[in-house]
């Protein structure tokens, strides 16, 4: 993914939309403008804007150029085009054409998607997003983690909703969790500002800030929060490697996180061991070999369930 600012991205999407309207642009020409469009998902978006603001300026004026039109009068539209284009590269665009979009990833999926301003969000397994940017980066999270790596932009906050959880950060990284009701936060740079929100819109809550190295569940309409040792940190991003890493949590939980990444489930059938503390590092779509690591250490054995599940029993 190129490294390339939104600003560069917006001037050079501008060019392009230009030379493209012109009915007598070469095929060669024309491929290449597509395949700069398809290189990156910002180029498609910056086009996109470009796009639609021309043809907002032009409903504007009442002058909406016709496909195919030649001549002084198309070179002169266009040039106007450009100098839209220009502003639009200074900053104009996200004012002017607020973009929104969905991501979402399916169990076990994992994907990073690059934001128009020049973000990033690294999903988790069954996460949906729904990305709004106007004169607020706003980001919604329905379901799911993400981690998000935000790019500097002091004029544009950049929010997170997740349920009644607001986070608010400017220059940052953060992961956002939603735990059935609650919410975890976890800052891995920077600082971030915490609020709870009434149906994650309106903050209706003091905000407090939350640095890097600490972590916050918000949930029933409270913030806590706690530092986090490196071994927990490790532990929380260690889904970015594909990976679970358990520190002593029950056969339950434990269960509960595989469950999170695989279409087979774990089924603690037997309140013998569903309490058992477990630990170590698997990979989250190998549940078998954590089963068989489980039945060499403990008294657990598995057998089969419906749908291919696996049931996890005691030993008698």
């Amino acid at each position: 993914m190129s490294d390339q600012n939104l600003d560069a991205i917006l001037e050079e999407a501008s060019l392009h939309f230009a030379r493209g309207q012109n009915a007598e642009i070469s095929g060669e020409d024309r491929a290449r403008i597509t395949a700069w469009r398809l290189a990156d998902p910002r180029h498609a978006v910056a086009y996109a804007q470009v796009e639609h603001a021309w043809e907002r300026a032009e409903a504007l004026r009442g002058q909406r150029a016709p496909r195919g039109a030649r001549g002084r009068t198309l070179a002169r539209r266009w040039g106007a085009a450009a100098a839209v284009a220009a502003a639009m590269a200074a900053g104009l665009v996200f004012w002017l054409v607020p973009t929104t979009q969905t991501y979402r990833t399916e169990v076990g999926e994992r994907r990073i998607v690059a934001l128009p301003d020049g973000s990033r969000a690294d999903m988790n397994t069954g996460t949906v997003l729904r990305v709004a940017y106007g004169n607020v980066r706003r980001v919604t999270l329905d379901r799911g983690e993400a981690h998000f790596h935000v790019a500097k932009d002091a004029q544009r906050p950049f929010i997170v909703a997740a349920g009644d959880a607001s986070v608010r950060a400017v220059g940052t990284a953060f992961l956002v969790r939603r735990d059935g009701a609650a919410v975890l936060i976890t800052v891995t740079e920077g600082i971030v500002a915490l609020a709870v929100a009434e149906q994650g819109a309106k903050v209706n809550a003091p905000t407090q800030m939350l640095s890097a190295g600490a972590a916050a569940k918000i949930a029933n309409g409270a913030i806590s929060r706690a530092p986090l040792p490196a071994a927990a940190l490790r532990q929380r991003l260690a889904w970015r490697d594909g990976a679970i890493e358990l520190q002593g949590e029950t056969l339950g939980e434990a269960a509960g996180e595989f469950n999170r990444y695989n279409e087979r489930k774990l089924i603690v059938a037997d309140a013998k061991v569903a309490s058992l503390r477990v630990g170590g590092r698997f990979l989250a779509n190998e549940p078998d070999k954590f089963v068989r690591a489980l039945e060499a250490g403990f008294p657990v054995r598995s057998a089969p369930a419906p749908k291919g599940d696996i049931y996890l029993l005691s030993v008698r």
